[in-house]
């Protein structure tokens, strides 16, 4: 896991005059009450032992929790996306750990270029395929597989 101090160089975040280190990622073109932004977002990261000054708001304010783990990409398969392409699309797999468990994240992403950039613009998911058994099938009245010694239709056929 990243460091507090490795978040902060990796993201370019700056001290927050109120506590703790922030980078400003968007900041609207509209703006209210004199020339204020009408909205603006940041990372903030506040490290262990930092705090905070509580401050007045007097705008709305969003907070998203990002509990950032290890991730990793795996490319299965891509088509377009080229130099001279305005489309593309990638299949991966990302897999991340969630409290503790590990997740494989499977899917289709469609991708857009308009002007000079990739932007997703949908993603359909890859479901697992329908696994079927290639070996001789047991009939009802055959000795069940799991070795109990009872007819599989009184056992695991059940």
């Amino acid at each position: 896991m990243l460091s507090a101090a490795e978040i902060i160089r990796l993201l370019e975040l700056k001290p927050h005059p109120e506590g703790g280190h922030f980078r400003e990622t968007f900041r609207d073109s509209r703006t209210v009450d004199g020339g204020r932004a009408a909205s603006t977002a940041i990372y903030f990261l506040l490290a262990r032992g930092e705090r905070s000054h509580w401050h007045r708001v007097d705008a709305v304010e969003i907070w998203h929790y990002h509990a950032g783990a290890a991730l990793k990409l795996e490319i299965v398969d891509t088509t377009g996306g080229g130099a001279d392409d305005d489309e593309g699309t990638v299949e991966f797999i990302a897999t991340y750990r969630q409290k503790g468990v590990t997740h494989n994240h499977h899917e289709v992403g469609e991708f857009r270029r308009h002007k000079g950039c990739w932007y997703y613009t949908d993603g359909k998911m890859v479901t697992p395929g329908t696994q079927r058994n290639e070996g001789p099938r047991t009939g009802r009245n055959d000795p069940c597989p799991c070795g109990s010694g009872k007819k599989y239709k009184k056992c695991c056929g059940a």
